[in-house]
């Protein structure tokens, strides 16, 4: 292959991975716009008769939106927030643990093997809880149990180098609050 083929195929590549990202950032501005303007268009189509749109319409925040959230979010957000933004936290702070725990492991600490094992597993387990709390599945509750005790697993692990590692406490607290939001769920 000559020099001006492999240039002209590199430039490709780019190309087409330049569009991915603009597309993949454009869809998630749009996506977020349309979440956050939800007031803008209430009185501009119906949704028919949802629960969640009477007693006050769109801009009446719903009875179970946490503390935490904004004023001026939507009101027609999903019933599982709170478990979605637990298990966010917790994909965040395992993220960052998993990162921690490769530099040690690659400088020659063993020690938080476990650890990185656990968080991650924790990892596609807190995604997924996320995207299925999202959607309020009909398999959500299924999916917690499971989630729950890999979130129990973590937090155990992490627990143990708590106090050297600020990223495996962080993960540990992260995993201590999707664990009480995933019991919350189950309690409900």
């Amino acid at each position: 292959m000559s020099t001006t083929t492999k240039n002209q195929n590199k430039r490709e590549e780019i190309s087409r991975r330049q569009v991915l990202t603009g597309t993949g950032t454009v869809g998630a501005g749009v996506l977020a716009s349309a979440l956050l303007s939800g007031s803008a268009h209430a009185n501009s189509h119906n949704h028919g008769n949802h629960t969640m749109h009477q007693g006050g319409g769109m801009n009446q925040m719903p009875a179970n939106m946490p503390q935490n959230m904004p004023s001026n979010m939507p009101a027609n957000m999903p019933p599982n927030v709170q478990l979605m933004q637990s298990a966010q936290n917790c994909l965040t702070a395992a993220n960052i643990c998993v990162n921690h725990c490769i530099t040690l492991i690659s400088q020659g600490d063993t020690s938080l093997r476990e650890c990185l094992r656990t968080a991650s597993e924790m990892i596609p387990s807190c995604n997924t809880l996320g995207q299925l709390a999202s959607m309020n599945t009909k398999h959500l509750k299924k999916y917690v149990e499971y989630c729950l005790v890999v979130c129990e697993e973590c937090e155990q692990e992490c627990r143990k180098h708590a106090g050297h590692h600020w990223q495996c406490k962080n993960c540990a607290e992260a995993c201590a609050e999707c664990i009480r939001q995933c019991k919350a769920f189950l309690a409900a």
